[in-house]
């Protein structure tokens, strides 16, 4: 159509006469009328206070605001506090005050009372109703004032003042179907005597026995027939490792420690304790602490030795027939945990089984201790 108020029409010879003239003055005419023009429209980014929102996830909206209180100096440890908290947007019906790990005791809402009867006791309902509003530790006195008595038995927060002089504090918080306001902190106060100080959380540590637990229930293990005589006598000598001991971390919600050290076993043999200890540290790897081969060697060498002293033996007598159940000791190393020895959870034990060795089995032995005559006690 815009074309025939500038171009005109081709073929006008086709119409009657007076045709074309009268197109191309309707067509500027609803040119005039509705004009090909771009039209620039304000769009609304701002939210109404109803949470209503447009092309913008900031906007404001009801999630309530505190901006300080009234009342008391502060809040007593002990309770018996009455405070008036100041804000906004806070909600007649569905309003929580959480002051440090405690919330404010409130009474659910009473129904809608019934309708009057002849015989119903308008005393009764008074009293009814003020037993309600009793029962209740928040009071809303409009949308930016709330009564509340504090109950007892909450934890303060410490916290240092500019000048650096340690203070404690309650944090206060006032929740809404339409969010949770920011915290505002009220001052501890104590009559008479300052506050008592609070007690220090007791730090993590890394020295629990059911965090750890032995990998395998029952290890085996090798050794050999040393020196053996025409009596069938003989001492434990050492065979290759057939296998190395592994500590489990068992606590997947936290991070095992990088490192155990001081590492030892507790074995006993015919009544007798033995206790073999592995030098240097076994580091941590995928949630396992396992010895090296230089450790395992050094667990037998120690062993062996310790079980020679009461050799030499024969197949009836052989300590290592039978599992040697051991108990497990070490302790932690942590810098950022708070450690101490424990034991590994679990049953343990070492399986033996005799191998030939391709090479002379090196046989530990007891060293042979130096010892002097006692001489003889003189009688007074």
């Amino acid at each position: 159509m815009k074309a025939l108020t500038t171009v005109g029409l081709s073929d006008a010879h086709c119409y009657r006469d007076g045709d074309a003239e009268r197109i191309v003055a309707r067509a500027k005419q609803l040119e005039a009328r509705l004009p090909l023009q771009s039209t620039t429209f304000p769009v609304p980014t701002e939210g109404t206070l109803g949470g209503f929102e447009l092309f913008n996830t900031s906007t404001k909206s009801l999630a309530p605001e505190l901006d300080g209180f009234y009342g008391a100096p502060g809040i007593h440890p002990d309770g018996n506090s009455v405070l008036f908290l100041v804000g906004d947007h806070f909600s007649p019906l569905r309003t929580k005050v959480l002051i440090g790990n405690a919330g404010v005791k409130d009474a659910p809402i009473p129904p809608a009372p019934a309708k009057k009867t002849d015989g119903a006791d308008p005393k009764k309902e008074a009293e009814s109703a003020k037993a309600v509003v009793e029962g209740r530790d928040i009071t809303l006195l409009s949308r930016q004032v709330i009564q509340i008595k504090v109950p007892a038995g909450m934890t303060p927060l410490e916290a240092k003042d500019a000048e650096g002089n340690v203070r404690y504090y309650f944090t206060v918080h006032v929740a809404t179907p339409y969010g949770v306001s920011r915290e505002l902190l009220v001052p501890a106060v104590c009559p008479a005597k300052p506050c008592p100080p609070v007690a220090p959380a007791p730090k993590a540590t890394a020295a629990t026995a059911t965090n750890y637990s032995v990998a395998v229930a029952e290890l085996a293990q090798s050794y050999a027939k040393a020196g053996q005589t025409r009596e069938g006598k003989y001492l434990l000598g050492l065979a290759p490792a057939a296998g190395r001991v592994a500590i489990k971390w068992t606590d997947p919600a936290s991070v095992p420690p990088p490192a155990l050290m001081d590492v030892a076993f507790d074995f006993k043999y015919k009544d007798c304790p033995l206790t073999v200890k592995v030098t240097g540290e076994v580091v941590e790897k995928d949630k396992a602490y396992t010895l090296s081969a230089d450790q395992m060697k050094e667990l037998n060498t120690q062993l062996f030795s310790a079980l020679n002293g009461f050799g030499p033996f024969t197949d009836d007598t052989n300590p290592l027939v039978q599992p040697l159940t051991a108990t497990v000791r070490f302790t932690p190393k942590d810098p950022n945990r708070a450690v101490a020895p424990t034991s590994a959870s679990g049953p343990f034990a070492l399986k033996y089984a005799c191998r030939i060795p391709t090479e002379p089995a090196v046989v530990p032995v007891v060293p042979a201790q130096h010892t002097e005559p006692v001489p003889p006690m003189k009688m007074p």
